[in-house]
């Protein structure tokens, strides 16, 4: 999983766990700032690859639907697609579909359909 977090995160890594009261919660460090935090204090795009990492490295994907929205606001165009491209590699005949205004992430070779919605 630390892998994978890192692939999406490149300056964090899991930095195990640390007991709050009866139960236990994950620890990040940022290897930057040289500081551990808490998954409060991660942004939303942070957690969103914590959980991706933890839940593909555990067992993989398979013959699911995967829905990942927006991942362009916290991980900008390049970030977007190399988390695209990660679930693609992370996963086995499952459907992947983002929800997405980045140019670059429907430009993707991979892309294999592209619906575009105006509002």
């Amino acid at each position: 999983a630390n892998e994978r977090f890192a692939e999406l995160c490149p300056n964090l890594r899991i930095d195990g766990l640390k007991r709050f009261g009866t139960s236990f919660g994950p620890m990040i460090r940022d290897e930057v700032r040289r500081e551990s935090r808490t998954i409060e204090r991660m942004s939303a795009s942070e957690k969103q690859a914590y959980l991706l990492a933890l839940y593909t490295a555990r067992s993989p994907i398979v013959d699911s639907l995967v829905l990942i929205d927006a991942p362009e606001i916290g991980f900008g165009d390049v970030g977007a697609v190399s988390l695209v491209r990660a679930l693609l590699r992370w996963t086995s005949r499952t459907q992947l579909l983002v929800a997405t205004a980045s140019d670059a992430v429907c430009q993707m070779p991979e892309a294999a359909h592209v619906v575009e919605l105006r509002g």
